[in-house]
């Protein structure tokens, strides 16, 4: 068994070349979950830390916030923010616990300030 530590890709391009290859269209929105999904798989396989797989997850989300978004997008992030909330009690009514830099908890935190600045009509 092999015990050498494998090393880290930090090449932005490469990483980011592989998340086009896995996204249908070939271009990443990081304000979509499921290129976060397969961003944060490119970096697993790229052997990140979790630790700083969750830092940058945490804080794409958080730039994502900024993003203006049209009116028909909130009963979306309502709908999305009640589907979170119920995976979220799941985990913990399963004896789990969920870290304020879980993905799930960042993404909640981050739909939850995006509902507050905005003003349904």
């Amino acid at each position: 068994m092999n015990t050498r530590t494998r090393r880290v890709n930090t090449d932005f391009d490469e990483i980011l070349e592989s998340v086009c290859e896995k996204i249908e269209d070939g271009r990443p929105d990081f304000s979509n979950q499921s290129h976060i999904s397969i961003l944060i798989e490119v970096l697993k396989e790229s052997n990140w830390p979790e630790s700083a797989i969750k830092v940058l997850v945490r804080n794409l989300l958080l730039q994502n916030e900024s993003v203006r978004i049209d009116e028909g997008e909130y009963d979306k992030l309502l709908k999305q923010k009640q589907e979170l909330e119920f995976k979220m009690e799941e985990i913990v009514r399963k004896g789990g616990r969920v870290d304020l830099n879980d993905p799930l908890s960042v993404k909640y935190r981050s739909i939850v300030n995006q509902l507050k600045r905005m003003k349904k009509k």
